[in-house]
């Protein structure tokens, strides 16, 4: 009877609905056998009653569970169940679970991002212009360049030579350099794998230049310049030296404390307003979408998102290119810079990076895994899932009992009209 229905289909979301129905088909104690009439028709009546045996048990099922990820409709400290809920433990677990999947995530992939991206590209940018960066700051009269002209170049470079493999590829110049065809084929890929290299190039040189502009340009924001703060030109003094700034050592000793300098105080912070900006855009984006433009909120995110990319990575490149400077503190009034706490951050942030490699693509899935063990709990028979395999052999199995009840059928209808006389 189940070989009647020859396909399953559902779109999106309804594929949980599909297979919940699935599953409660496959759990089920079968169809009764077919009833064969006089006239050898096949009574369907029992069988269509089964089929909508298993979609109310579906539907009360979620019924009793459309609370699947939280609901105080069960006992809340005693287990429902996998005939009713499936759940492990009393659903007062639920809220402390949930909250700690909604933290927990954002928390875990901001860490992420500071493992595997800020730190080691503060290290690249302190490595290549740190010194630079800082002579800028405290105005000495250095030759060293610190604007990235160099990785601005190789941008411009690489930008420029995609385009002209783009425009080659318009104009069908591609196909004659390299055909789409065996044997041909490698130089197609070489060519296709070429014009993605050079926009990557293009983009990561591009993204270093802005970081090394966006971190000097935030701590200029934030501290000044040392020529107008003379609390900037002593801690500039006591890291290169004095008498590069015209003083004599009385002077040095009357504005400055020669003592192991302290952590500066800035006055404003870009890194606070930017927060505040994109908080702000975030909630007039969200208006605005709530009232008509939902597309909005994407399109904003996809800008926003990048952009705060780049000011965490900035951010931690300013600590560390000027915390020697100024000590300045890296999260409001705590962790101020020395050279024993970095090192500390950085070589445990390698560590953590190179332990959490064999699983880095399974982190971002930790929602959807939790969403999903969540509705198979709630929504499907006895809380399992089906494979696909075993609902096949159920089938089969079910066409087997139907072909030998249907034999048995035949049979004794034959027997019947041979004590009969009757042509079977």
């Amino acid at each position: 009877p189940r070989a009647d229905v020859d396909v399953l289909s559902a779109v999106s979301g309804g594929g949980y609905a599909a297979s919940a129905y699935a599953s409660h088909v496959a759990a089920s104690d079968g169809p009764p056998p077919p009833v064969e009439k006089s006239d050898g028709a096949s009574a369907r009546g029992s069988l269509d009653a089964w089929y909508q045996l298993a979609a109310c048990r579906v539907i009360a099922r979620m019924q009793d569970n459309i609370g699947y990820l939280v609901t105080t409709s069960h006992s809340l400290l005693r287990s429902p169940g996998k005939r009713r809920g499936g759940a492990a433990f009393g659903r007062i677990f639920d809220v402390p679970a949930f909250a700690a999947i909604l933290v927990g995530m954002p928390v875990a992939n901001v860490g992420t991002f500071l493992v595997f991206w800020a730190m080691p590209l503060a290290s690249v940018v302190n490595l290549n212009h740190g010194h630079s960066m800082r002579a800028h700051l405290c105005s000495i009269a250095s030759k060293y360049y610190w604007f990235p002209s160099i990785a601005i170049f190789c941008s411009v470079v690489a930008f420029i030579g995609y385009v002209c493999l783009r425009l080659l590829e318009r104009c069908g110049g591609a196909s004659w350099i390299a055909p789409k065809s065996p044997p041909n084929h490698r130089r197609w890929l070489f060519f296709q794998s070429t014009k993605i290299a050079l926009s990557r190039t293009a983009l990561v040189f591009l993204v270093y230049g802005v970081l090394v502009v966006g971190a000097m340009g935030m701590e200029q924001y934030d501290y000044g310049r040392a020529s107008y703060k003379t609390d900037l030109k002593c801690a500039c003094a006591k890291f290169f030296d004095w008498d590069q700034y015209d003083w004599t050592r009385a002077d040095y000793e009357r504005q400055c404390d020669a003592a192991e300098p302290t952590p500066l105080s800035n006055d404003r912070s870009f890194t606070r307003q930017f927060i505040l900006v994109v908080a702000a855009v975030f909630a007039a984006t969200g208006l605005i979408a709530v009232l008509g433009a939902p597309s909005l909120l994407g399109v904003v995110a996809r800008f926003v998102g990048p952009l705060t990319g780049i000011l965490v990575v900035a951010y931690v490149a300013e600590w560390r290119v000027f915390g020697p400077v100024t000590k300045q503190r890296f999260i409001w009034t705590v962790m101020a810079y020395n050279a024993q706490l970095w090192s500390v951050l950085f070589f445990s942030s390698c560590a953590l990076a190179i332990a959490h490699l064999p699983s880095q693509h399974e982190l971002p899935r930790t929602l959807h895994r939790f969403y999903a063990r969540s509705l198979r709990r709630a929504f499907f028979a006895d809380a399992l899932d089906v494979p696909l395999g075993a609902l096949r052999d159920d089938f089969d199995r079910d066409d087997a009992t139907e072909a030998k009840e249907r034999d048995r059928v035949v049979a004794a209808e034959q027997r019947r009209s041979s004590a009969s006389g009757r042509p079977a």
